[in-house]
């Protein structure tokens, strides 16, 4: 299994490399887009809303939505600007934030309940 720097570096690598759909703009000029842009595009798309529409067989547009902004997406993306690190989850299903700020509070607490109790274990013994 490759290591997760190495998941990265092809990520990166294949994100680099041109989008299979091409653009074409209001002069009829193609505009090849990386798939990282791509992907940027979707995600700012997701997060704004967008209407969509709904083609018969035939390609004729029968019905058209609204599709609604992303609340998610848009914290995805004000995170991202910010360079905040995004919450992910363990197989405890707490992110690593809440993770150690559980841990620091254990910690704190056993220090604590040692200061109460006078709890002197960790102490090296003089003899």
């Amino acid at each position: 299994m490759a290591s997760s720097k190495q998941l990265v570096e092809w990520l990166e690598r294949i994100g680099a490399e041109t989008h299979d759909d091409v653009t074409i703009d209001d002069e009829g000029n193609f505009i090849a887009r990386t798939r990282d842009e791509e992907l940027a595009r979707l995600i700012w798309k997701q997060a704004l809303g967008y209407t969509r529409e709904i083609c018969d067989e035939h390609g004729a547009v029968i019905k058209k939505d609204f599709v609604r902004p992303d609340p998610k997406m848009q914290q995805f993306i004000i995170e991202r600007r910010e360079g905040k690190c995004p919450a992910v989850e363990g197989a405890s299903g707490m992110s690593a934030t809440d993770k150690i700020l559980e841990q620091t509070k254990e910690s704190l607490n056993d220090l604590a309940e040692q200061a109460v109790h006078g709890d002197n274990s960790e102490q090296i013994d003089p003899e």
